[in-house]
């Protein structure tokens, strides 16, 4: 049984992660954790931002749109009126020392035992190598055996460079839309569903 955040812990950087290995993984091995968002610590955040900023670049050269200019705090603050920071969990994949990518889920939303994944980023610099596909593997193995257990996990990806990434992990699109605001904007964002 994974024991979910309370909130009450600690800042858990990637310093922590590493803190009982008698040095950092080589590049290219993969480690995954999570943190409630209201554990990150402020460097943590300038980090996940500076991520955030190149593979809104990346996104904007690949497909010539605009990527959406939500930041990492309107992203983090955004949670359901019944949920807090505790209950949103924030998925980190590290290669080496560096982070590659990372994920937002909240937990028991939009019902109870489901979660959804509201954000899933990857660093440009490490494109093609399978951290989402990891990242949304450990999302799903965290949600079948966490304390808050989960029997549907949902989707709103907000970008979608290959359509294909989400119904290869078995995703169907609802028919329901969900509308978030995101600065000034408000967007009607496709939902996608799985059970597990």
């Amino acid at each position: 049984m994974v024991h979910l955040p309370t909130g009450d812990e600690p800042p858990a950087g990637f310093e922590k992660l590493y803190k009982a290995r008698e040095s950092v993984p080589p590049a290219g091995s993969l480690t995954i954790d999570s943190v409630s968002a209201s554990q990150l610590a402020s460097f943590e955040k300038r980090e996940i931002s500076n991520m955030r900023a190149r593979a809104a670049r990346h996104y904007e050269e690949l497909t010539g749109k605009e990527a959406p200019e939500a930041t990492l705090e309107e992203t983090l603050d955004f949670v359901p009126s019944d949920k807090t920071l505790t209950d949103k969990l924030v998925f980190r994949a590290y290669s080496g020392k560096y982070l590659a990518g990372y994920a937002e889920v909240i937990c028991d939303w939009p019902g109870q035992g489901q979660w959804t994944i509201m954000t899933l980023i990857m660093d440009p610099s490490f494109r093609d190598i399978g951290i989402g596909r990891q990242l949304v593997v450990a999302i799903e193995e965290t949600a079948k055996s966490a304390t808050i257990s989960a029997s549907h996990v949902f989707a709103v990806p907000t970008q979608v460079v290959n359509p294909r990434f989400w119904s290869n992990f078995g995703f169907t699109e609802e028919a329901a839309r969900l509308s978030w605001k995101i600065g000034d904007e408000t967007y009607d964002l496709v939902l996608l569903k799985k059970a597990l």
